[in-house]
C-alpha cells in the first residue's frame, strides 16, 4: 500500500508534468518507468534468494548501517548515495526549505514522509525534474552495482583467508 501512495498523483499537484512527455531517450524513460513501477535494481524487488522466499521487511540495504529495507525511498536517505545527492541538489530544491537550500547537510539528512515522497515523485511541474531524476537514478544504479561488486570481492577475500587458516 505504501508503494501505491508514493507514486499516485498528489492532490496539491494540479497539473503535474508526466515523465513520458519530458524524457526522450530510451535509457532515461526506462530507468524512471522501472523505478515508478517497482521493477528495478533495488533489493526490495529481490523476492527469492537461493530458492528461499525473503520477506520484503528483510531485504535490507547492505551498503549502509541503517538496517532499513532497500526500497524506493531508501536511495534518497541512504548515506552510501550522499555524493550523488550532492551532485543533484537541484533535484531536491522543492523539498528543502529556502533557508537550507544551499546547505549540503540538508540533502543527506532529509527524511521523507510518505506525503513528501509522493509529492516529490510527481515532478513539481518542473521541466528539468524528470531528466534530473533519470540521471540521479542511473548514477545510483551504477554506484550500487560497483559497491556490491566491491563488497562481494571483500567477502570473497575474507572467506578465502579463513579457509587458509
Amino acid at each position: 500500500m505504501k508503494y501505491i501512495r508514493w507514486f499516485s498523483v498528489h492532490p496539491d499537484v494540479a497539473k503535474h508534468t508526466k515523465f513520458t512527455s519530458m524524457l526522450h531517450r530510451f535509457d532515461h524513460i526506462n530507468v524512471v518507468a522501472k523505478f515508478r513501477m517497482g521493477c528495478h535494481w533495488l533489493k526490495c524487488e529481490e523476492r527469492v534468494v537461493d530458492r528461499i522466499k525473503i520477506p520484503r521487511s528483510q531485504r535490507l540495504c547492505t551498503l549502509c548501517d541503517f538496517h532499513k529495507c532497500e526500497d524506493e525511498m531508501h536511495i534518497f536517505e541512504c548515506p552510501f548515495y550522499n555524493d550523488i545527492r550532492l551532485k543533484f541538489q537541484q533535484l531536491f530544491k522543492h523539498i528543502c526549505c529556502d533557508n537550507y537550500q544551499n546547505n549540503n547537510m540538508t540533502i543527506w539528512s532529509w527524511n521523507f514522509s510518505d506525503d513528501n515522497f509522493r509529492q516529490f515523485m510527481n515532478g513539481y511541474q518542473d521541466p528539468s525534474f524528470w531528466l534530473d531524476l533519470a540521471f540521479f537514478l542511473i548514477a545510483c544504479r551504477k554506484k550500487r552495482k560497483a559497491g556490491l561488486r566491491a563488497l562481494a570481492a571483500q567477502n570473497s577475500l575474507s572467506s578465502s583467508s579463513l579457509d587458509e587458516a
